[in-house]
């Protein structure tokens, strides 16, 4: 009987567990941590090098505080959570198919189309990226263009690049959390729902949601904390369309997910808070430029967003 309920209610254990994990280690993070947590966090950039939340980071915490391992579990969350429900519902099945989305494509994509998707996210960022520095020059002004420039250190080029690379291969958002929501949790839901597009409408509400017990410390306005996750969560929405459309046009592999994921994170922080007040409903200029983004997928690909054929999870 217990089996059978976990079978059936997959999806939601694997979200409820996801929270419980992430919250669990906030709460010690921020009740055992030897100092302010964002201040260790920023040190510990400084004395990596780096300008970005790398997975680096928690990591060389660790080895100076062990009491920080939470720290990487926080982000990795979701993919434990995932690991745990495909273990028990699908086992080694299961644990193979998550495994094999790690390839940069899947199933009968040719090279070529590979080789053109991926084309079009480099394309796709470096616009993003332009059209963010120009909001920051001609729209926000002062010297928010120059403090961008700054951060994305482009006095170094070659320590640019590089900065970007580490962006889109070791992320934390990116690479720890991706195992779950889009390993797991969306080829499940497009597998269940009617179409994909409200799989991924459902899984970015949730996915937003589930950052919210990590802002509570710092919540120093009831409303203005409730403006800030609801442009959140519409943020982690249209940006979940998008990542579904590159994973289900790759086959399903992670790989676009994990590298569009640490780049959107990487130039949002590189642009900082200039352009976060909200132009549009409750869309900042990031977020705006997400939802076209998703506009002219959904006018490209409709509500399938690119994908070739469902994957059903079955009982062994």
């Amino acid at each position: 009987m217990i089996k059978d309920f976990i079978h059936r209610h997959q999806f939601w254990l694997f979200y409820v567990l996801s929270l419980l994990i992430a919250m669990g280690a906030a709460f010690w993070m921020f009740t055992f941590t030897p100092m302010d947590i964002a201040v260790l966090f920023d040190e510990a950039q400084k004395n990596l090098g780096i300008n970005h939340f790398s997975v680096f980071v928690p990591l060389s915490l660790t080895f100076k505080y062990p009491i920080l391992l939470p720290s990487i579990l926080f982000p990795a969350a979701p993919t434990v959570a995932g690991l745990i429900i495909i273990w028990y519902t699908t086992r080694k099945k299961g644990l193979s198919l998550l495994f094999s989305r790690f390839k940069p494509w899947r199933e009968d994509i040719q090279k070529n189309e590979a080789f053109k998707t991926y084309g079009i996210i480099l394309s796709g960022v470096l616009t993003y990226l332009l059209i963010l520095l120009a909001y920051n020059a001609f729209v926000v002004g002062g010297d928010a263009f120059e403090t961008s420039l700054a951060n994305l250190r482009i006095d170094s080029p070659l320590l640019m690049v590089f900065f970007f690379v580490m962006a889109a291969f070791f992320d934390c958002g990116g690479l720890l959390e991706e195992g779950g929501w889009r390993g797991y949790a969306l080829p499940y839901l497009q597998g269940k729902m009617k179409t994909p597009l409200m799989a991924a409408i459902l899984l970015g509400v949730l996915w937003g949601v589930w950052h919210f017990p990590r802002d509570i410390p710092y919540i120093t306005s009831l409303s203005g904390y409730f403006i800030q996750q609801l442009n959140f969560v519409l943020g982690t929405t249209v940006h979940t369309i998008i990542l579904a459309y590159f994973f289900n046009r790759l086959g399903g592999s992670l790989i676009p997910v994990i590298i569009i994921h640490g780049l959107s994170n990487y130039i949002g922080d590189m642009m900082g808070t200039h352009g976060a007040h909200m132009i549009f409903l409750q869309f900042d200029a990031q977020n705006l430029l997400k939802l076209i983004i998703v506009l002219i997928i959904l006018w490209a690909a409709g509500t399938n967003l690119g994908l070739r054929q469902k994957e059903h999870y079955e009982k062994e």
